[in-house]
């Protein structure tokens, strides 16, 4: 997927919930390191107890009796009916300076918010891929779900309210995650790989990522995790379909994304799937 897909989702979502993703704060403190400072700095972390969990795939993509694609009807015979429904269309460039219709993307998705909880419904044909335009045959499907609640339980019995612990004690991460820097191209230190070492950022017109999962710990502007008021972790899987070493431009992947305060405790849980163009 290219870049300015892997954005347009969670956006809907934050603007209902207040939830901030990376940058939203106004605090930078980043700073960028020559290759001998990294170095020095790989030599003396301390690593981390091996982990036997699963890395993360679209099957964690749950919440209590919710699961990725159901049908609008399927969730309101859980939940009842929303306090708000909201129908909308985007138009998302599938390249930064776009000059062709045919680089753009138009999602039709339906918002339902639950308070604390919200929900993103987008209207794919039976292949689970978008549809073209709103008149083409399709359903809405259950895409993206976001929690502030400590009711919603999340994949492998996660909720708002644990600790960054809970996480790396239920997902898989490196031994040495810790030392394994997550950079922008100016060197500049941003987060931490979990697992996996380069980011869906990396996807472009001749680029691609170098594994089909990974996962971050997202400082959110700050020099490193002691510092951030706020951080985010943030695990991506391609679909098992489409799973590669070489990921392309279209193919379909989930996240999930936890936002925590600075003593290490989930403030809110969101899942998005991107479908395949």
């Amino acid at each position: 997927m290219i870049e300015k897909n892997k954005k347009f989702l969670p956006v809907a979502i934050i603007c209902i919930l207040g939830i901030c993703l990376s940058g939203c704060n106004n605090k930078k403190e980043a700073v960028i390191v020559s290759e001998e400072l990294t170095t020095q700095s790989v030599l003396a972390a301390d690593l981390v107890d091996k982990s036997n969990n699963e890395k993360f795939d679209i099957k964690d993509l749950t919440m209590d009796n919710l699961k990725l694609f159901m049908t609008e009807e399927e969730v309101i015979k859980l939940l009842g009916e929303p306090v708000t429904k909201l129908d909308s269309s985007e138009v998302v460039d599938k390249k930064k300076d776009a000059a062709l219709e045919d680089d753009k993307d138009e999602y039709f998705e339906r918002v339902y918010s639950y308070n604390e909880l919200s929900l993103i419904f987008i209207k794919l044909d039976n292949e689970n891929h978008m549809v073209d335009s709103v008149n083409e045959e399709g359903t809405y499907k259950l895409t993206a779900v976001a929690s502030l609640s400590e009711k919603n339980v999340f994949s492998r019995g996660l909720k708002v309210g644990n600790s960054i612990d809970d996480i790396l004690d239920k997902y898989y991460r490196d031994q040495d995650y810790k030392s394994k820097y997550y950079k922008e191209d100016d060197g500049t230190i941003i987060g931490n790989y979990l697992y996996g070492d380069a980011t869906i950022d990396s996807v472009g017109d001749d680029k691609i990522v170098k594994s089909s999962q990974y996962a971050v710990i997202d400082f959110t502007g700050y020099s490193s995790l002691k510092t951030a008021d706020e951080y985010i972790i943030t695990f991506t899987s391609f679909d098992d379909n489409e799973a590669s070493d070489k990921v392309e431009i279209d193919d379909a992947f989930a996240q999930l994304t936890f936002d925590m305060n600075n003593d290490g405790n989930i403030t809110a849980i969101r899942w998005y799937y991107y479908p395949e163009d």
